[in-house]
């Protein structure tokens, strides 16, 4: 959240993370048409986060969904994998960090290494635990941090404030209404 233009008052915008599971290709598009059509959702990230053997079910569909989200005004960006081990996954994870059209998410030290000195954004899978994280984070590039799930409310007040601090977003996972 970042303060709006009248001092201490936050905005929260509405954000929808990569999809963890394995949908069918058709039902994950379907599900991203919807959040473009219908959903008051301001930015939306795509991408494989978990498996790299299931990134070829979706690929054929990202240019279109991608179009699709711009269109409706969503700021779209792509994540890269969580966890890089093979040669593929590392090439697969540079050519993600290479997109020029879109925002990029780091969800892995590979991905930091093709984005350093670039704007991106650093998902939760990083442990931003610390305003020294954050620091060395946002000094890379990182304008955008989301916060591992389990951190404590006053954890949240801190890193907060230091975001504010460093003209940075930072995103918090919610549930519910």
């Amino acid at each position: 959240m970042r303060p709006s233009g009248g001092g201490n008052v936050m905005q929260g915008k509405l954000t929808i993370g990569p999809i963890l599971f394995h949908w069918p290709a058709d039902k994950k598009r379907d599900f991203y048409f919807r959040i473009a059509d219908e959903a008051p959702i301001d930015t939306v990230y795509m991408g494989e986060v978990v498996c790299s053997k299931r990134s070829p079910f979706f690929e054929d569909h990202y240019a279109e969904v991608a179009e699709r989200l711009v269109n409706a005004e969503k700021t779209v960006v792509f994540s890269s994998l969580a966890e890089v081990m093979i040669p593929r996954e590392r090439k697969m994870t540079e050519g993600v960090c290479m997109l020029d059209d879109f925002e990029v998410e780091a969800n892995d030290s590979s991905a930091l290494y093709h984005l350093r000195g670039r704007p991106h954004r650093v998902g939760q899978y990083f442990n931003t635990y610390n305003e020294e994280a954050l620091s060395h984070l946002a000094g890379n590039g990182a304008t955008h941090v989301c916060l591992p799930a389990e951190l404590p409310a006053s954890s949240l007040e801190i890193l907060g404030k230091k975001a504010a601090e460093l003209c940075i977003g930072l995103e918090v996972q919610v549930w519910g209404a």
